[in-house]
């Protein structure tokens, strides 16, 4: 198990190449969707909790996106 968190959690091949998370991506989008919320609920006090959880949660998904497309 000790290696599988120093190493990440593989979840796809692209290409041929192994993609692999570490465990402090979950810390990280976590952090990016909360800070995200946070301020869409400020800028978009008339949308409900769900929209603003999702949009925030597509943010963190597209910051993630990012990142793997520039290591690719």
């Amino acid at each position: 198990m000790s290696s599988l968190l120093a190493n990440g959690i593989p979840i796809a091949r692209i290409f041929g190449l192994e993609i692999r998370v570490h465990v402090s991506w979950i810390f990280i989008i976590a952090i990016i969707t909360a800070g995200a919320a946070d301020q869409l609920a400020t800028l978009h006090p008339e949308w409900n909790d769900a929209v603003t959880w999702v949009v925030s949660g597509a943010v963190a998904f597209l910051f993630f996106a990012s990142v793997l497309i520039h290591e690719l």
